[in-house]
């Protein structure tokens, strides 16, 4: 079952929220081969003066403040590699003895 956690400024509106989740599944899903159902995503919102990093974030000249958006590809495991791992859990039970 893949965990994601995404850590990230504060304050976005739930529905940006709600399609970074539903982007987030779609692509693990695909990589991984696991229903949505298998993918737990967590949201961790830092407030911004919580969060630095090596650059000056009031400078308009920053890297942060001049940042271009990110791309992700993943790339998609090979099928007998999944297929091992979902061997593993197969019969898995929770401690109260209900299947995983």
């Amino acid at each position: 079952m893949p965990v994601v956690t995404i850590h990230m400024e504060k304050g976005r509106p739930i529905e940006i929220n709600g399609a970074l989740t539903d982007a987030v599944t779609k692509a693990v899903t695909a990589a991984l081969d696991v229903p949505p159902e298998w993918v737990t995503i967590i949201i961790d919102e830092v407030e911004r003066e919580n969060w630095t990093s090596a650059v000056d974030h009031n400078s308009t000249n920053s890297a942060l403040a001049t940042a271009e958006p990110v791309s992700i590809k993943l790339r998609q495991l090979p099928k007998g590699v999944i297929d091992d791992h979902r061997n593993q859990w197969n019969g898995a039970r929770h401690t109260d003895g209900e299947p995983l």
